[in-house]
């Protein structure tokens, strides 16, 4: 066994039992050579294998040496298990798994302004344009609102030959691997079938999967590069994570949600979390896709977007609201349909009062309440609540400074 008498005082013979110590880890990026990086990445993944042999000698891991000497030691302790929970503290440890390394992506990490002002770089990735990006993506809503037959209807559009179409737009050809961690076989096909799936879709379900912060993640990485998949769902965020994973505590999420993050632009892939949300807002217009999440405000700072599915209160429209790092707030008007299993964009109906404030403000431009009313020849307390309305459905949008609405 490779400890020394600092470490086994530190930690009472079981290194594994204090990995707090440890979740610093190496400035990797500076401190680590590359050679260094997948030496440390390879015997890491023996290690949680239970397939590393130690031959008494310490090799030349560079600047993860002090990382490994702990890791030796569990693994000697408590085997692949040891290791598991040493690795699980270390979020250095755990982007190197998931092939946040140079070695790994071969990507460019460091750039003077001179050289990133200057650089010939391409256009930001999209896994559908303009709305699911390259990275870590979030859909929530309240239980039981259609979220997962949302994400199945992502996944078969995806997985389709030649590529499918998603809320009226068509979407490139890929393959997707769905975690249904919530579902049954036969729940599955029944709703596979509804939306008239392809046999030959290119989606693979796994119903159970080792929690991320037991193994799980290391196996998301190694099954992901052996699959080539352009979107990972995980249904649920929830199902997916150990009690020792406190959604509350910000530290904890932040640390899993950057190691998802990090395999997502890893692979230049796409990864969606199913999540919940807290309580429903009273109304649409104080929703708020990224405030709403359940738990801690770590998740949402770390994804790249965030999705909301909102059904207000004795209302049958549904509205998903959207906001990311790489595009404008999104709010579409959604409808299920209960036949096909599959969400639909909603065209919004307008009564003849609303479509006459529509028709006012484009002919006349930006107005405020009072001219509205007068324009439409409408009670003004009735043409205020209808313009509220309309800014809700973002059919119409207020300036607070001007104290006027005009057409978005």
């Amino acid at each position: 066994m490779m400890a020394t008498a600092e470490t086994r005082n530190a930690t009472g013979g079981n290194p594994a039992a204090s990995p707090a110590n440890w979740a610093g880890g190496p400035d990797v990026h500076s401190g680590a050579s590359i050679a260094e990086n997948e030496l440390t990445g390879k015997t890491l993944r023996a290690m949680l294998a239970g397939a590393y042999t130690p031959n008494g000698a310490m090799l030349n891991f560079g600047g993860w040496a002090d990382f490994m000497r702990v890791a030796h030691d569990a693994y000697a302790a408590k085997g692949a298990a040891g290791v598991r929970a040493v690795v699980n503290v270390n979020p250095a440890a755990l982007r190197l798994l998931s092939g946040d390394e140079p070695a790994a992506i071969g990507r460019r990490t460091r750039w003077t302004a001179g050289e990133l002002l200057t650089a010939d770089l391409p256009p930001t990735p999209w896994l559908i344009p303009g709305v699911i990006p390259i990275g870590l993506v979030i859909l929530a809503g309240r239980r039981k609102l259609g979220k997962s037959f949302l994400a199945l209807q992502m996944a078969g559009a995806i997985g389709s030959d030649g590529g499918g179409n998603f809320l009226g737009q068509k979407v490139a050809p890929g393959r997707c691997l769905y975690l249904a961690l919530e579902d049954t076989a036969a729940r599955l096909q029944g709703r596979m079938k509804m939306q008239a799936w392809q046999q030959d879709a290119r989606v693979d379900f796994a119903l159970t999967w080792p929690a991320l912060d037991d193994g799980g993640l290391v196996n998301l990485q190694d099954e992901i590069t052996a699959g080539a998949y352009n979107l990972l769902v995980i249904d649920t965020f929830s199902r997916c994570l150990t009690r020792r994973q406190d959604q509350n505590n910000i530290g904890d999420m932040t640390v899993v949600m950057s190691a998802l993050q990090q395999l997502a632009f890893s692979r230049s892939m796409s990864i969606l979390l199913l999540d919940h949300h807290t309580k429903a807002p009273q109304t649409l217009a104080l929703a708020d896709p990224v405030d709403d999440l359940l738990g801690s405000s770590g998740k949402g700072a770390v994804a790249d977007a965030v999705f909301g599915l909102y059904r207000p209160r004795g209302q049958r429209e549904v509205k998903l609201l959207g906001r990311g790092r790489d595009f404008d707030e999104i709010s579409l008007d959604l409808r299920f349909d209960a036949v096909t299993g599959s969400w639909q964009r909603d065209t919004p109906t307008l009564t003849l009062p609303q479509q006459a404030i529509i028709d006012a403000l484009q002919r006349s431009g930006a107005m405020t309440a009072a001219k509205i009313a007068r324009a439409t020849e409408q009670d003004r307390s009735n043409s205020f609540a209808r313009l509220q309305e309309l800014v809700t459905r973002n059919l119409v949008r207020f300036d607070a400074a001007s104290k006027e609405y005009d057409i978005p």
